[in-house]
């Protein structure tokens, strides 16, 4: 909606309020899920007496990129600590290794 703004309309929108207050509703939405989310796998490994917990969010299709992931693992890390279970944090490093450039080129095979 940012971009129906005219650069040369310098007054606020009418629609400007609305809108950071659908950003900020949707902000908190995605926050509680993964607080819920976090919750839920380090009482389920707590229960289940697990010693540690692998995360590997390289497979990203569930959510697609613009799920904030790292937010993710930091509240597991955070809620697997406060229960004594260990936290590793593994193969990002290949859904990083996705550039623009390699992503176009998928697109064209």
């Amino acid at each position: 909606m940012a971009e129906d703004q005219k650069a040369e309309q310098r007054p606020e929108p009418s629609f400007a309020q609305r809108r950071t207050l659908a950003v900020e509703k949707q902000q908190c939405r995605v926050k509680s899920a993964i607080q819920e989310v976090a919750a839920h796998v380090a009482n389920f490994a707590a229960r289940k007496k697990f010693a540690a917990v692998v995360y590997d969010d390289s497979d990203r299709g569930f959510m697609g990129e613009g799920f904030p992931y790292f937010q993710l693992a930091d509240r597991l890390a955070v809620n697997l600590d406060e229960r004594g279970i260990e936290f590793e944090y593994r193969a990002s490093a290949a859904a990083d290794k996705k550039t623009p450039a390699s992503l176009a080129e998928k697109k064209n095979v």
